[in-house]
């Protein structure tokens, strides 16, 4: 996976293996969503780790429902305003199909439930080394013991 790349909102292509060394949490974000809320726990779920190594990273796509209709800045204005978002966000990208992004090729491809992704708000999570080590239905809380014990489990390897 490390060989692929996402490009940040404000425009800057970053390369996956910028973040070796770090577990981060990939979610597919979405605006106008029942799950946006989310959003917010996602926040806190970063403060709470972020400086032992832990990143979120919000992916935004307009793929189910046609829930993110707002260009990039408008994402942008509405994860920091509205939900006090910090973590880093992306450029809009598709999850699906034949126009899926690579990103999501590749970290579906690293999974052994390699299903297509089913809603907003999934959320992947990533150690050190870059491999896909969990997969979390859109339902599951930012917060929950599940999320925050798998996580605090990697940043003590």
């Amino acid at each position: 996976m490390s060989k692929s790349s996402l490009k940040l909102i404000n425009g800057n292509e970053i390369s996956l293996n910028t973040f070796e060394g770090k577990v981060v949490l990939y979610v597919n974000i979405a605006t106008r969503c029942g799950f946006t809320p989310q959003l917010t726990s996602l926040e806190k779920l970063y403060d709470q780790f972020k400086d032992k190594g832990f990143l979120v990273i919000g992916v935004p796509t307009n793929d189910f429902g046609k829930q993110t209709p707002e260009s990039n800045d408008e994402v942008n204005k509405i994860c920091s305003m509205d939900y006090g978002v910090n973590f880093p966000i992306t450029e809009k990208v598709s999850v699906l199909g034949e126009g899926k992004h690579p990103f999501f090729q590749s970290i579906l491809a690293g999974l052994e439930d390699s299903h297509e992704v089913k809603w907003n708000f999934e959320k992947f999570l990533v150690d050190q080394r870059g491999q896909v080590v969990q997969r979390f239905d859109s339902k599951v809380e930012p917060t929950s013991s599940d999320i925050v014990s798998s996580i605090s489990k990697l940043l003590e390897k």
